[in-house]
């Protein structure tokens, strides 16, 4: 996550938690620039997820490929 977030582009990262007795959904949101800030760091295969050196340890099912959707409305109050 730390890494996410100091990457050049990027203007935050999220992640989210759901546990349960038999285990856990994770979810990553970060936000970024533009797309071309995104294949900066992901290349031009921006929709294919990147793995992380761990994540065959830790994840059952993973996903394949990563979605991108553009920021329409925001009524963040912090």
């Amino acid at each position: 996550m730390k890494k996410i977030a100091t990457l050049p582009g990027n203007r935050g990262v999220q992640m989210m938690a759901k546990i349960e007795a038999d285990g856990g959904e994770f979810m990553v949101i970060s936000y970024w620039d533009s797309i071309d800030a995104i294949k900066g760091y992901a290349g031009e295969n921006y929709t294919q997820v990147h793995d992380l050196p761990r994540d065959k340890e830790f994840l059952v099912d993973r996903e394949s490929l990563v979605r991108h959707f553009a920021l329409d409305v925001n009524f963040w109050q912090g």
